[in-house]
């Protein structure tokens, strides 16, 4: 179990710039993942439908594709409203940082109320979250930071 949490571990801190490179380790990664599960399942499901007598085995196999499938869903849930929280509390301090490193800091209320399921999703599915918010700003806002803060800011560095 420990290989398989540095193994996830390894996926979410991976830097997706790399290019193919990246993508072909996380690709191996995630086969491996795979494999090691299904390393784990199968013993115990075999354990379970040798214990249970042969009328009965139809019935052990459904429930423990049940319990296993309501386990994913469930894990999936507790670990996805684990990290929302920690980003509802943490983002907007970040992101403050962030912009006053930039010499930005007049952005930081516009990005105070970014809800923390956006910037899930961006990440997920590698969009520019930022070049988007800051489109939906007034124009004046954003043309009195230098082209210079607006490209560090929309850059996926």
């Amino acid at each position: 179990m420990l290989i398989i949490m540095v193994k996830y571990k390894w996926v979410a801190l991976s830097n997706t710039t790399l290019g193919d490179l990246m993508a072909s380790i996380n690709g191996t990664i995630i086969y491996m993942l795979g494999f090691e599960s299904g390393m784990f399942a199968a013993p115990n499901t075999a354990a379970i439908m040798n214990s249970v007598s042969t009328e009965n085995r139809g019935i052990s196999s459904s429930m423990v594709a049940t319990v296993r499938n309501d386990a994913q869903t469930a894990s999936m849930g507790i670990f996805f409203t684990i990290v929302i929280l920690a980003l509802s509390i943490n983002l907007p301090h970040y992101f403050n940082i962030a912009l006053a490193s930039a010499h930005a800091s007049v952005l930081s209320s516009a990005l105070d109320s970014t809800p923390p399921t956006a910037t899930i999703s961006s990440a997920f599915l590698s969009y520019n979250l930022m070049g988007t918010i800051l489109g939906t700003l007034p124009k004046s806002l954003v043309s009195q930071q230098s082209s210079t803060i607006i490209g560090t800011l929309e850059s996926n560095t």
